[in-house]
């Protein structure tokens, strides 16, 4: 009898359960996600949390549950051990993921019907790369199972490819020409103002790639939609249209919203051409960096890079110093880039030329070891440079590469009277390495909280340039995010 009625109980309860997942309300059915994932019918939570997943019209909460699936998925060991091999060894293969990844979600009770085509299969793959920058390998995801850490960079991927897979359907044909038609008016808009200038940028960022869709599912279907508008402009042979297009295709691709790489790569292939505009070849740089980034090209324009170092005009040095750091580990160019960026960061005239060449430097990861020893031993110049810019590049590349006293140097610049704004940013990731890492000692971690919490005190938000980057505004959030991080991750 008692068995009966704990058996009524629990049917109840998820009778509940699986109506607030259903609710109009976001919080409540975030809060039932969270509670479906706890319950001891690990079989009927997977299958109504991966409803969810397929249903939630929240991206915000869609993420949230994507947590929740992943924290009953722990409860089925062989299952958690399925779902890590299926993204471990169709690593390379994106159309292998969404094959293999959809018959194992078919098999806990969802209903999958994803069209596998090119702009799927690009997307997919750009997530595949950032699972790779986080330790993913044919083998599985770093560390073991069950550490936290381990669990979130599951978490991560099946948040990231699953949300690709709700990317996928297309737009109506109505919408698609009302997106395209809105993307018109702005882009007439941002010709009336000088290329590179404030009031195009509010306008191209805003009210183009910034667009109101940008946290809903057609984010990507949009964004093609507004993509055709812009390669449009890019071959049309106008020169002011041209730089009105590469702009806006610059700011489009850093929303990170993936699927058109075919046609991109073809726009940006017909202005990397000898003599082209400063501006649009500027551009054009930015573009090929943020597609090696997103992890959407077969093979980077190294030559292009390499000649456009050696440019006339600093604004493309600038941006070739900004892209080399993103060639292929181990090609046969990344001597000759490190060698590049070495002279720039100590020869060049121009200071963002510089800048931007230590940042490089910073960020290189080399396969040769002795191209990370010269990329160190030009970087360590600058420790105790006077330029604050080119310090950070310093501590940015010691922290990059675990060098000794790396983070006691990073402290030591946050613990000055008044830090550089450079340091608290270098400090978001910094800390968030730090809390995931399962060693480091909780009085480090302590320390870094008590530093950012001591700025918080001081006012240093408030001596920020109103007028500048970055203000009041940006340097408060930046404080808060460190925080954040350390508390979230530490926790």
């Amino acid at each position: 009898m008692f068995g009966r009625w704990k058996a009524r109980r629990q049917e109840v309860l998820r009778q509940q359960l699986a109506t607030e997942l259903r609710s109009p309300e976001g919080t409540v059915r975030e809060e039932a996600a969270g509670r479906i994932a706890r319950l001891p019918d690990t079989a009927w939570a997977l299958r109504e949390l991966m409803w969810s997943l397929d249903n939630e019209p929240s991206v915000d909460v869609f993420e949230s549950v994507a947590g929740s699936f992943t924290v009953a998925l722990r409860e089925d060991p062989a299952l958690y051990t399925e779902a890590e091999r299926i993204f471990a060894e169709y690593l390379s293969d994106p159309a292998g993921l969404v094959r293999s990844w959809a018959s194992f979600i078919e098999r806990l009770g969802a209903v999958s019907a994803y069209t596998v085509d090119d702009e799927l299969c690009w997307d997919i793959r750009a997530r595949q790369g950032t699972m790779r920058e986080l330790g993913w390998t044919e083998e599985g995801a770093p560390g073991s199972a069950p550490t936290y850490a381990h669990y979130l960079k599951l978490q991560r991927a099946i948040m990231d490819v699953h949300a690709a897979l709700r990317r996928s359907a297309p737009l109506s044909p109505g919408t698609a020409e009302r997106v395209r038609a809105e993307a018109r008016v702005v882009l007439d808009q941002a010709l009336a103002h000088p290329p590179g200038s404030g009031e195009r940028a509010e306008l191209l960022i805003i009210d183009l790639a910034g667009s109101p869709d940008s946290r809903a599912w057609r984010d990507r279907a949009c964004a093609g939609a507004r993509l055709d508008e812009i390669l449009a402009l890019c071959g049309s042979g106008d020169l002011t249209r041209v730089s009105v297009g590469v702009e806006a295709l610059d700011y489009l691709m850093m929303s990170q919203i993936y699927g058109r790489t075919g046609p991109i790569l073809a726009a940006l292939g017909s202005l990397a051409v000898p003599g082209q505009e400063v501006f649009v070849l500027a551009k054009v740089l930015d573009c090929y960096r943020t597609l090696a980034i997103d992890h959407q090209l077969d093979e980077m324009p190294v030559a292009l890079f390499l000649s456009c170092a050696r440019h006339a005009h600093p604004d493309v040095r600038s941006s070739a110093a900004a892209g080399l750091c993103t060639i292929p580990r181990n090609s046969l160019e990344e001597a000759v880039a490190v060698d590049v960026l070495v002279e720039l960061l100590d020869h060049d005239p121009d200071h963002d030329v510089r800048s931007r060449a230590g940042i490089s430097l910073a960020i290189f990861t080399c396969g040769d070891e002795a191209n990370t020893r010269r990329a160190s031993a030009a970087l360590a110049r600058y420790a105790d440079s006077p330029d604050a810019a080119l310090r950070s590049s310093s501590v940015s590349g010691a922290l990059q590469r675990n060098e000794p006293q790396a983070v006691r140097r990073l402290l030591d610049e946050l613990q000055s009277p008044d830090p550089d704004w450079h340091f608290v940013l270098l400090a978001e990731s910094c800390a968030t390495d730090l809390a995931l890492e399962d060693d480091t000692p909780s009085a480090l971690l302590s320390e870094f909280e008590q530093v950012i919490v001591r700025l918080q005190q001081s006012g240093w938000a408030e001596r920020g340039d109103p007028d500048g980057y970055p203000d009041p505004e940006d340097r408060a959030g930046m404080l808060a995010l460190v925080l954040e991080n350390l508390r979230e991750f530490a926790s």
